[in-house]
């Protein structure tokens, strides 16, 4: 799995957008994959939209990512 750091939800939705784009999905594959909206995908891509972490998870791991949490 692959690691990257992620500091705003701006570094986020890069890191999510890469990842479908190596994988070859559009953002409907995707969110069908996951189980959650093309919205949603959409909104996380873009760096708004509220994210609630097991959602959030679900892409992640869909995407074959892991997320890792470090405190400052």
């Amino acid at each position: 799995m692959e690691s990257t750091v992620i500091g705003t939800s701006g570094t986020l939705g890069h890191a999510l957008r890469d990842a479908r784009l190596r994988h070859g999905w559009s953002q409907r594959e995707l969110a069908a994959r996951a189980g959650v909206s093309q919205r949603y995908v959409s909104e996380l891509e873009c760096g708004k939209g509220s994210v609630t972490f097991e959602r959030l998870a679900t892409v992640v791991s869909t995407l074959g990512l892991r997320l890792r949490l470090e405190t400052p």
